[in-house]
């Protein structure tokens, strides 16, 4: 059963997903991350790379975005160059967010996805998720091909099992609707703009585990709960307004972000996995020393090597991992030993939405798989390397991290607080947050700026004449009351 829970208040809105008590896997919108998986907008060919068969295209960002000829709707050569001229707007989706140096991938095959359906204005054809058994794909093929128009096409998802023929056809009229809208928005402008942005945290999660038994949602905000409800009436009974998200976690958020970026973590009877991420993949490594057991060495292998199979599949998704991963197991000298393996993984991996290839075991023993890269992962999100090579929370990570401190004051019912402060800190939290907490929060801030901190410090906390009377045996020159 799977329970989704989002925290829409704060201004870095989370979506979190639990199965088995265990965190699966996180989604973050951001102020400061707008261009998300997604996103449709308006950009400008910047230019034609006859070589890479591709045009890049100017997104208003410091790297163009990329789009392939593949990914353009006229497969004629002759098309992509005429419409794609030097200057000429188009309409693309960003498939996969910018990525070290490399700026967002694009797509000119537009996709809007609802419950029961995707929506390709230029797909010209009706595709099926692959649960969908051959009986139900016999049943809509036709359908779909008597109401698709021109050069529309469809994905059929696996939910649309759990909806009527009736209602999977009002979506697709309000899908195409949706798309007349954006195109009648690009016509209104002439500059680079977005023009439909789904919000990761309700929609995009929630769509993502349509097809799954979704036991709870619960969301922090009544008016967002309500919203929901219309939105998925099936869920109307599993819908749950809860002000306090937290709680309901096996871990705080801030825990849960400390862990995602711990390089080593122990995991069931002292097994230990260490993750490390070159510029090419990530690399995984089993530690067995802590494991004790009094099974012969070919089946204590077998059993460590499983535990870390299921372990490691979690991580992966908790941390958003993709691109390549090497798994380096204790070595198993026994096929059916790495068959079993191999098995234990793609079970782990079963509920992922996200595309996962498990390629298999190399000569040298380890472990090759990929996994579809959509967005950052939560370590490039949330941390940066530190002196000594490990992952630490980054200063933008921080400046969301005091906001949920200070909505956790004001539910306890905290008067004031004095704190210490990186100077990136305070940026993002003056940039991003100062503005919505000043009319939801009544807990008096104040802040001395200094590089000698990582993050913030604590220095005072409680009651405003507490506070205060700090305040008045300190120097307060270099102190400003923010809040």
């Amino acid at each position: 059963m799977t329970t989704l829970l989002f925290q829409t208040k704060t201004t870095e809105r989370m979506g979190i997903v639990v199965q088995n008590n265990t965190i699966k896997e996180i989604m973050v919108d951001r102020p400061d991350n707008n261009l998300s998986a997604g996103t449709i907008l308006i950009g400008k060919v910047r230019n034609i790379e006859e070589g890479l068969k591709a045009a890049f295209i100017d997104l208003g960002l410091e790297k163009p975005g990329f789009l392939p000829e593949n990914e353009y709707p006229l497969k004629d050569k002759a098309h992509f160059n005429s419409d794609l001229s030097e200057g000429a707007r188009t309409i693309v989706q960003v498939t996969k967010e910018a990525y070290q140096d490399k700026g967002p991938k694009l797509t000119a095959n537009i996709t809007i996805t609802g419950k029961g359906l995707i929506y390709l204005p230029f797909g010209d054809y009706v595709a099926f998720s692959k649960k969908i058994e051959n009986e139900a794909r016999e049943k809509y093929q036709p359908i779909f091909r008597e109401n698709l128009k021109g050069t529309e096409g469809v994905i059929i998802r696996t939910h649309a099992e759990k909806m009527t023929v009736d209602d999977l056809l009002k979506e697709l009229d309000y899908l195409r609707m949706k798309w007349q809208d954006i195109v009648e928005s690009s016509k209104a402008t002439k500059k680079i703009k977005v023009i439909h942005q789904p919000k990761k945290s309700p929609e995009q999660l929630i769509n993502r585990y349509l097809s799954t038994d979704i036991e709870h949602v619960y969301i922090d905000d009544p008016q967002s709960a309500n919203v929901l409800r219309e939105m998925h009436p099936n869920l109307r009974d599993n819908i749950i307004f809860e002000t306090e998200i937290e709680k309901l976690l096996p871990i705080s958020i801030d825990g849960l972000i400390d862990q995602i970026l711990t390089r080593r973590i122990t995991v069931d009877k002292g097994v230990r996995l260490f993750f490390d991420q070159t510029e090419a993949m990530h690399i995984i490594d089993i530690d067995s020393s802590q494991y004790h057991s009094n099974k012969d060495k070919k089946s204590m292998v077998r059993s460590v090597n499983e535990i870390a199979a299921y372990a490691i599949a979690d991580e992966i998704r908790k941390r958003n991992l993709a691109g390549i991963i090497i798994i380096d197991f204790i070595t198993m000298r026994h096929p059916k030993d790495r068959k079993h393996i191999i098995d234990c993984l793609k079970d782990a991996f079963i509920s992922d939405p996200t595309r996962t290839e498990i390629y298999g075991f190399t000569k040298l023993g380890l472990l090759e798989m990929s996994r579809k890269r959509e967005s950052n992962s939560m370590l490039e999100l949330f941390g940066e390397a530190s002196r000594n090579h490990e992952m630490k929370k980054n200063n933008t990570s921080y400046g969301y991290s005091l906001e949920r401190y200070l909505r956790q004051l004001q539910v306890r019912n905290v008067e004031a607080i004095a704190i210490k402060i990186h100077p990136e800190v305070a940026k993002t939290f003056k940039d991003n947050v100062i503005d919505v907490l000043k009319s939801s929060i009544y807990v008096d801030l104040y802040w001395e700026v200094t590089d000698q901190v990582d993050g913030f410090e604590i220095i005072r906390e409680g009651s405003t004449n507490l506070v205060n009377d700090w305040l008045s045996e300190n120097d307060r020159e270099n102190i400003d009351k923010v809040l």
